[in-house]
């Protein structure tokens, strides 16, 4: 079979789909034995991981069904922390929005919450890890660019690359004497991570289901850790609110 159905040897997943979910398939997304995945997609858990965020409409359930049926069995095998991450985070939102037509899979997606809390602090290190490795990369670049900044007379500019090549050589210092623990630390406090589905998810239904304590247990985690809330008044709002909620 050709295009990313073959690309995957996805053969055996694809035949358990009826015609009538092949149709929405093709033309939600395309038709997956013609098209090819892209140049990035290493492997298959890559490309159903993306490909599950197609079908966050409740009614396509059955269709995200099959996909996680599928992914979870590749989960653990996908050696890119980040990877999974993106899996888990895609799986809760697919979850969550299909409890509206069905509630029993709100369960689901509360696991599926705590999947992804459960690599929250070995994702974020590979995250920062990396940030480290490809802001080491820059320090050549930058430092070119802050001789032409200093050329133009460009003081903003300037005080700016200045600051970022200065941590860039505490980093490497850090680096250079084995001590990429301290590495991660000073990077966790002036680097944040991105929103974290899990986390903040988890936080939403506790709230509803009044559950106050596992709020704030949650908040504070994800805080400590440097994953952002996304809302106004991130987590210190979120944890304030249930505190007071708590008292009541």
């Amino acid at each position: 079979m050709e295009g990313i159905i073959g690309q995957y040897k996805l053969e055996g997943w694809w035949n358990e789909f009826t015609e009538k979910e092949k149709d929405t398939i093709k033309t939600l997304y395309g038709d997956l034995t013609c098209i090819k995945g892209f140049d990035d997609d290493a492997n298959g858990f890559v490309f159903l991981s993306r490909f599950l965020g197609w079908f966050k409409n409740p009614t396509h359930y059955n269709i995200t069904v099959k996909i996680i049926k599928l992914a979870d069995t590749m989960v653990g095998s996908e050696k890119r922390m980040w990877n999974r991450h993106s899996y888990f985070g895609q799986k809760v939102r697919s979850l969550y929005a299909a409890r509206e037509i069905f509630p029993e899979v709100l369960d689901l997606a509360i696991k599926a919450c705590k999947e992804q809390i459960a690599i929250s602090r070995e994702v974020g290190d590979e995250c920062r890890n990396e940030l480290i490795k490809s802001e080491l990369r820059a320090k050549e670049y930058l430092t070119t660019m802050l001789e032409k900044e200093i050329q133009e007379g460009d003081e903003r500019m300037v005080a700016s690359t200045k600051s970022r090549l200065e941590q860039i050589a505490n980093w490497e210092h850090l680096f250079l004497t084995q001590e990429k623990n301290a590495a991660v630390e000073s990077v966790k406090k002036t680097i944040g991570l991105p929103v974290h589905t899990g986390y903040k998810q988890l936080c939403i239904i506790y709230e509803k289901q009044e559950n106050w304590q596992e709020v704030i247990r949650l908040a504070e985690e994800a805080k400590a850790i440097g994953w952002v809330d996304g809302t106004a008044g991130g987590w210190d709002k979120r944890i304030e609110k249930a505190r007071k909620k708590d008292k009541k």
